[in-house]
């Protein structure tokens, strides 16, 4: 029987985290038969993100996992996932999302479905209509939408518009797979880049992509935004570098939408 992994990086995170945690457990786990673990990654929180984990590990299966001092998204991310990768079989679902409850519970029973249904990447995306943000910065909506742009010209992926955004839902052979092809630097940002460069690394394996709508409300955020502009603009430059010095001598940094999709599938035999 399936298992589904729900990853949870979180950093001062205690207004919304026990919460959280029982929302996508009661969204989930619609039958006895579905089996979900949070594995929770606290990334040297100063507040009692910690113990708030720990209290809801009474009640739901829990596994905390704990930095001493923070050292960002992709970090936390990568901690989470190493564990992820380790407990799971090829045929179990591997979910990640905010801790912050700015994004639904519920999207994520939406995501585990579209798995189910056959894809092996399915990500939910504020991108599909103007009412995708609700109080989010204008220049926070900017750098998403432009992000993504120059992610899907450098970058493309049938199906994927949304390279950014946390919320996503993966086959665990494709994490194996992509742990495996890329060894230690599977993930090798510490901070938000980290979220596009492991989609970019799981392209080099033509999964099959699809996505849900997904409105992000930042009217539920409990704290102010830790994202750095000017240096996740910088990091996502030197990450779009990283990632074609890699990919392009094979298919060209502005070759046809289709010439992309099919190095990906070669590269995938």
């Amino acid at each position: 029987m399936s298992r589904i992994v729900v990853v949870l990086p979180a950093w001062n995170e205690e207004k919304s985290l026990g919460a959280l945690i029982e929302n996508i457990y009661k969204t989930i786990c619609r039958s006895e038969a579905i089996h979900v673990l949070f594995v929770v990654v606290n990334d040297g929180s100063r507040d009692r993100t910690g113990d708030v984990a720990r209290d809801a590990k009474k009640r739901y299966p829990v596994e905390l996992l704990e930095h001493e001092v923070n050292q960002g998204l992709g970090a936390a991310l990568k901690t989470g996932l190493s564990y992820a990768a380790n407990i799971t079989d090829p045929g179990d679902i591997v979910v990640t999302t905010e801790a912050d409850g700015t994004q639904p519970a519920e999207k994520l029973a939406e995501l585990v479905d579209k798995i189910k249904g056959g894809a092996d990447l399915a990500v939910a995306t504020p991108l599909a209509d103007e009412t995708g943000f609700r109080g989010v910065p204008a220049y926070r909506r900017f750098l998403s939408r432009g992000a993504n742009l120059l992610y899907q010209f450098l970058f493309p992926m049938d199906g994927l518009d949304d390279y950014t955004n946390l919320v996503r839902a993966f086959r665990a052979d494709l994490l194996h797979k992509t742990v495996q092809r890329f060894g230690s630097d599977w993930i090798s940002r510490a901070g938000f880049e980290a979220v596009p460069e492991l989609i970019l690394n799981m392209r080099t394996l033509a999964p099959r992509v699809e996505q849900v709508p997904l409105v992000i409300d930042f009217s539920q955020l409990n704290r102010g935004s830790s994202m750095r502009v000017l240096s996740t603009i910088r990091d996502s430059l030197t990450l779009c570098g990283k990632i074609g010095k890699s990919q392009w001598p094979r298919i060209g940094p502005v070759s046809s939408y289709s010439a992309h999709r099919r190095v990906a599938q070669n590269s995938a035999k």
